[in-house]
């Protein structure tokens, strides 16, 4: 599945498609960070279909675990002097 299929599926089925939940729970569950690999899901975003990434990202948030826990607080985000 690349940009391309995923523009032709978006162009070519209704909002509530079975096969456009399929590539949007697959982005959820399987896209990682491999851009140092030049080529895999970080230029899969590039290049999709905007529609495409709202899904994927409304997706995610449905099936992120919602436990605090696991998230960086402030903290990991502050510089040391």
């Amino acid at each position: 599945m690349g940009p391309e299929s995923v523009k032709i599926v978006y162009e070519g089925t209704p909002p509530k498609s079975p096969l456009r939940r399929l590539i949007a729970e697959r982005v959820a569950y399987s896209a990682y960070d491999d851009l140092s690999a030049g080529i895999g899901w970080m230029q899969f975003f590039d290049t999709c279909p905007r529609e495409a990434l709202v899904h994927a990202l409304k997706t995610t948030v449905k099936v992120r675990p919602k436990d605090p826990e696991s998230r960086p607080d402030v903290g990991s985000y502050l510089e040391e002097e």
